[in-house]
């Protein structure tokens, strides 16, 4: 069987372990292809090392990286020239500086990829050779026709017993790096599963998958076994940080089988596919100038705007400095009534 892992960046930093022996025991009976996004917290360090040049923020970030090595046994010389690269980032010419942020931006998934494919004796993949996109910096699509012709050289690894390891968020246009957006490294996953055929995608995260509303916001949230692509998507691009919106999309368009789990102990919760649980999902957004919240297979009395909606869905518009707090009243109520046997008290967590 032929599957795709991704590993996230939280999962990565504190539970790699895990995911090294994960692949290693998936490997032995499967063909299996790997992507990692950075270390939580390094993509936000490289957008401020491009906006400020500041070289303290280059040495944190080498020195999170080298530390990270050598806490689990891998020489720091495996990343020496990558380190090279982004210390040189401001002396190289660039057409223009969003060019430049998604060179910079770039290096959090190469380093992680380059220690990963380390510890598990896999294959490094410089991912601007295989993965083709637009010219839309810092927000690129990928060129499924393109890529997929690039990724025979993946294929052939696979087949030869090899571990391919790609780093997420990462692509290529005209010879320049391109990154796919917040949430990149998920697309990258299902771009990998799409045009490898896989029978899954396996997105690892610190959470065991999708809830009926964020776990970090409202405690007695409750794991989701079966999402459909469509609850997905609106979920998603509604504020769902559980996977990218594009990379949804694009999993339902070529019917590829998500399956979420927690990286510590294996833990698979959520099912993204054509099946449903029918369950409620509560997303949201506290931006300027007000806060928006999305209720997924409900309708919900509430005295808020609605804002738009579709057949199973609708957004309200909320005070933005109350969002959260209103996620946890809204859920209560709508788990009480969907779930009238649990004991559901919501809390905020602001």
């Amino acid at each position: 069987m032929r599957l795709v892992v991704k590993f996230g960046g939280s999962s990565l930093r504190h539970d790699f372990h895990d995911a090294v022996q994960l692949v290693k025991m998936l490997r032995d009976e499967n063909e299996i292809a790997v992507v990692v996004s950075a270390l939580k917290g390094i993509t936000d360090k490289l957008e401020l090392l491009s906006k400020t040049r500041d070289r303290k923020i280059l040495k944190s970030i080498l020195l999170d990286y080298a530390s990270f090595a050598k806490k689990h046994g891998i020489d720091p010389d495996v990343i020496k020239s990558l380190s090279r690269g982004l210390s040189f980032a401001f002396s190289l010419n660039f057409p223009d500086d969003r060019i430049r942020r998604d060179f910079i931006l770039s290096f959090g998934e190469l380093f992680s990829a380059s220690i990963f494919a380390q510890a598990i004796d896999g294959v490094f993949i410089e991912p601007w050779n295989v993965i083709q996109t637009d010219g839309n910096f810092g927000d690129a699509e990928v060129d499924i026709a393109k890529t997929r012709r690039l990724f025979t050289r993946i294929r052939d690894l696979m087949e030869d017993g090899k571990v391919p390891v790609i780093p997420g968020f990462i692509g290529g246009f005209k010879n320049f790096r391109t990154t796919l957006g917040r949430g990149g490294s998920d697309y990258t996953a299902v771009v990998a599963g799409t045009c490898l055929r896989a029978r899954a995608v396996l997105i690892m995260s610190d959470v065991e998958g999708i809830y009926t509303a964020d776990p970090k916001v409202v405690r007695d949230a409750k794991l989701i076994p079966f999402v459909s692509y469509d609850e997905a998507l609106i979920a998603s691009k509604f504020g769902m940080e559980a996977i990218q919106w594009k990379a949804v999309k694009l999993a339902s368009e070529n019917e590829i089988p998500l399956l979420f789990g927690r990286t510590k102990g294996w833990w698979m919760g959520t099912l993204v596919s054509g099946r449903s649980s029918g369950m409620p999902i509560i997303t949201y957004k506290a931006e300027e100038p007000y806060g928006i919240i999305c209720v997924i297979n409900e309708h919900p009395e509430v005295s808020y705007e609605v804002i738009s909606e579709g057949k199973n869905w609708a957004t309200f518009r909320v005070p933005r400095e109350e969002t959260k707090k209103i996620v946890g009243e809204v859920h209560r109520r709508i788990i009480e009534k969907y779930l009238p046997f649990a004991k559901a008290v919501s809390v905020a967590i602001t």
